[in-house]
């Protein structure tokens, strides 16, 4: 909080002595979002044995405000600070925390040429469900409560200078992350990025150069008014895949072995991913998407069988500890595999569907999404249904229903599904 304290003075300052206080206006909005959350516990899994390991709660209640200040000048200067107070409690915690988001300042240097420096959500890419091309790709929080456009929006900003130099058919941008420990876990690394825009086809390339180096590239186009289609690539260098690797064998001869996690040994290796999807708006506003994903990067089918085949003997070991071994051994083992399971992106291929229909009888929005794991036929179907009640506030229904066989990606979650009330207020 103190870091951000003194961004905010830093920032300040900069934007009064740009603007010699003179010509400013200040706007704010905000909003209040009261959820309550309810999980159909599994009783056992391949991770979570007699659900011994990790004792979840079966509700969760969260409250959060969410505020955006923006203080703008008349010589093309913006201020802007977002911050949000979580709180949620269940049974096994109770707890708030002040986070800032945003915090930055937009300053014209000439007419074409712009600088952004703070704190700034930086998206990237055309993908609706996946961005290959963001070298920030699979280091988001999914929340699975919000939809796909909100979990971009909503994201916390990274620390960053970016300077643009913006013409009437591209775009030129580089962009300075600074690698400070007390700020945020990224290393330093430098994103540069060009963007063009001729008739209906927007095309970007950009590289990122830091711990893995990152070439992206994304082309998105429309037919006609209601069909669009996008596609989106990155080719990276090394993997931040974790996989388990063995430590030592407990008891010579045994087959039992302690393990560890570390990243895949080919450091030079070069991964590819790719997207490709396409929409259809119908007249009466109903949208359709459809997106697959090809992620080179996530376990094979022979890295997953050995993955499994590691969980399913640390689990039985758990359950009946051989040679009179401290089950605790098991359980740290199992702990480690929980700790490498970064659900959406585990493996090679998803499929990704959206059907969304705004202003369905004036006030009511209804959305039905499925993520499709097609290596092992796992699968998570979000479902929703949200009513306008007046100009200011809304009520939604959600949920998120996982599928699987047990040694699957999503089956092997400790919950069934996911069922949520949420109310939003907006001032």
């Amino acid at each position: 909080m103190r870091v951000n304290l003194l961004w905010g003075i830093i920032l300040m300052s900069l934007f009064f002595w740009y603007s010699n206080v003179q010509g400013y206006s200040f706007y704010y909005r905000g909003s209040i979002e009261a959820k309550y959350s309810h999980y159909d516990l599994k009783n056992d899994t391949l991770l979570n044995p007699n659900r011994d390991l990790s004792a979840f709660s079966t509700y969760q209640y969260f409250l959060e405000p969410d505020f955006v200040f923006e203080l703008n000048n008349d010589k093309g200067a913006r201020l802007v600070a977002k911050t949000r107070i979580p709180w949620k409690k269940n049974t096994q915690e109770h707890d708030s925390e002040i986070v800032v988001d945003n915090l930055y300042a937009d300053i014209t240097i000439f007419p074409e040429l712009f600088l952004t420096v703070g704190k700034f959500n930086l998206q990237d890419g055309v993908g609706l469900s996946y961005n290959p091309s963001s070298f920030l790709e699979a280091k988001k929080t999914i929340d699975y409560s919000k939809s796909e456009e909100e979990q971009k929006q909503d994201q916390e900003g990274l620390y960053l200078a970016r300077v643009e130099w913006i013409q009437e058919n591209y775009t030129l941008s580089l962009v300075t992350i600074p690698g400070i420990s007390s700020l945020q876990e990224e290393n330093t690394g430098v994103l540069s990025k060009l963007s063009t825009t001729f008739d209906s086809y927007d095309l970007a390339f950009h590289y990122y150069h830091g711990d893995y180096p990152l070439f992206g590239t994304n082309f998105s186009s429309t037919i006609g008014d209601s069909l669009g289609i996008h596609w989106e690539s990155g080719l990276k260098k090394g993997s931040q895949q974790k996989i388990l690797t063995t430590v030592s064998e407990i008891i010579p001869a045994s087959g039992i072995y302690s393990y560890d996690t570390a990243y895949r040994e080919n450091e030079d290796q070069i991964y590819i991913k790719n997207l490709i999807g396409g929409n259809y708006t119908f007249p009466n506003k109903l949208n359709l998407i459809v997106e697959y994903y090809y992620n080179q990067e996530g376990y094979s089918n022979k890295e997953w069988q050995d993955f499994i085949d590691i969980v399913s003997a640390n689990n039985n070991y758990y359950l009946n500890p051989p040679f009179s071994l401290d089950p605790g051994i098991f359980s740290q083992n199992l702990g480690l595999a929980n700790f490498i399971m970064n659900y959406k992106y585990m493996r090679e291929n998803y499929l990704f569907f959206r059907a969304s229909y705004p202003e369905f009888l004036g006030q009511f929005n209804l959305t039905l999404a499925l993520l499709f794991n097609i290596d092992d036929k796992s699968s998570v179907a979000m479902p929703g249904i949200k009513y306008a009640i007046d100009q200011q506030s809304t009520v939604a229904l959600s949920w998120s229903i996982f599928s699987g066989k047990a040694d699957s990606e999503f089956g092997l979650l400790s919950w069934h599904n996911e069922g949520r009330i949420i109310f939003s207020y907006f001032l």
